[in-house]
């Protein structure tokens, strides 16, 4: 299982901590995202996307969306077919979903989703 943090700062040092202290819950990798007020980290476990395509944080094709993601998305497939035609995905990771169906639908995309996963709205 991905390991995933995020806190209202700038990095400052804190992703390294953070990520070392996960570092259990994903031995595949890592990947950070920081600005002038959020900063997003990601541990991972490969499972469904095995190669590097599927290293996070995820971006919209803007880079407006950032997503880091721990859980799995059962209808990502699907979700692809029939709303995301008109995106260019580079892996087959079920999180690459998230950023494109926010990019397209806003917050309601959650109701889209069947899978296991938490949410923080």
């Amino acid at each position: 299982m991905c390991g995933i943090f995020g806190f209202t700062a700038p990095n400052s040092g804190t992703l390294k901590y953070l990520n070392d202290s996960l570092i259990h819950r994903g031995p595949d990798g890592h990947g950070y995202y920081s600005d002038h007020h959020i900063s997003l980290g990601h541990t991972r476990l490969s499972i469904i996307e095995l190669s590097s395509k599927g290293a996070q944080p995820m971006y919209s094709p803007d880079k407006s969306v950032v997503v880091v993601f721990n859980g799995e998305i059962y209808n990502y497939q699907e979700l692809k077919q029939d709303y995301l035609g008109d995106y260019k995905f580079i892996g087959n990771a079920d999180s690459e979903v998230l950023p494109y169906l926010y990019d397209k639908f806003g917050i309601q995309f959650i109701q889209k989703l069947r899978g296991i996963f938490h949410r923080f709205v």
